[in-house]
Formats: C-alpha cells, structure tokens, sequence
C-alpha cells in the first residue's frame, strides 16, 4: 500500500510543478471519478455497493478541425473493489474525438495498461513443514487493454478556467490475472472533467 501512496504523491507533486510553468493552458488537468465493476461490458457496471476509484492525468493533441479531433490520455487511477482488493492503474487512452458546433462531443478510444493489485484478504503459505503462515503482500502486476466510449461539452469560462465535464464507459481486459484464468474483464463507468487554465 505504501507504494500506491508514494506513487500518487509523486505524481500529484509532478501536477503542481506543471500547473506553475502554464502547462495546463495547453493540456487538461482531467479528473475523473469512476466505478470499478467486474463482468462483460454493460452488465452490472453500477451494481450497488458501488466500487469507487479516482483519476488524475492529462492528454495530448495529435490533430484537430472542425468535426473531429486526435488525442493521447494518460493517467494514475486509484480504486477499491470489495471483493478483489485495492489497485493502482496506470493507463493510455488513444482517442477519436468527434465535434459539433455547439461544444458538445462524442468519442472513441483502445486503452492500454498496467494494473497492480492488492489483495483485500491477507495471504497465507506454507512453508516446507507445510505449515501456513502469513505473506507479505507485494501485490498482482498484471497488464489491460481494451476502449471505450463517451461524451462530454465545454462550459463558459469560469473563474478564467475551462471546464469541460464527461462521462465515460470502457471495458477492459486484464492478463494475466491467475495460472488458471488467464483474461479477467473490468469495466469503468467514469464521470469527470477537464480543466484548462485561461
């Protein structure tokens, strides 16, 4: 756990230092807030107790015009599932964006990841006795990819920031998860925003 910590004070100190030298008058500060669901792709991804998760990252544009743009995102998330554990994600989102002119807009995106997971229950193994003791928990590396979909608009300027709230829907598929399940399938149903500085 002292990892996850450490890692996401790490990266929220790296955001200050941007936020100081204008970076974000360029690209996004994007915070997002999701729930984490395991199953196929639009089955039970806001089954209650819900599973929250928290994001912070930012993107890059590629190409842009009038009907459509070109993006990377990337991002640290953090969440906790009652039944696997607590995880830390760390993720790119390629991303086919399509404009209209009344600031509202769809998208498209294929992800790619690591996740690291640790477990909600503590871990016992045996020993050459065969007597079982408690293990540390190093926790699960593992890999996703998979895409999503989603929609958002732009505010007015507020307090010379832009705000540009979404949501979003991916499903994501993660390996390996065991010996003997080597695909596991998660789904993130996302609501956050993007903010440029003025």
């Amino acid at each position: 756990m002292k990892i996850l910590y450490t890692l996401l004070f790490g990266f929220l100190m790296s955001v200050n230092s941007y936020a100081q030298n204008d970076f974000f008058q360029t690209h996004p500060l994007t915070i997002t807030f999701y729930n984490h669901s395991i199953g196929v792709p639009f089955k039970d991804y806001l089954k209650f107790p819900l599973n929250f998760g928290i994001a912070i990252g930012t993107s890059f544009n590629y190409s842009t015009n009038t009907s459509n743009s070109r993006h990377q995102a990337v991002q640290i998330g953090f969440h906790h599932h009652k039944h696997l554990g607590t995880s830390l994600l760390l993720k790119t989102d390629f991303i086919q964006r399509f404009n209209t002119k009344d600031n509202v807009w769809g998208e498209i995106s294929v992800s790619a990841g690591y996740l690291h997971t640790f477990n909600h229950y503590p871990i016992y193994s045996p020993d050459k006795k065969g007597k079982y003791s408690k293990k540390r928990d190093f926790g699960i590396p593992s890999f996703v990819f998979g895409g999503g979909v989603g929609a958002g608009f732009q505010l007015d300027d507020v307090q010379d920031m832009i705000w540009r709230p979404f949501v979003k829907y991916e499903a994501l598929l993660e390996t390996p998860y065991s010996s003997f399940v080597p695909i596991f399938p998660h789904t993130l149903f996302e609501i956050g925003a993007q903010i440029y500085q003025e």
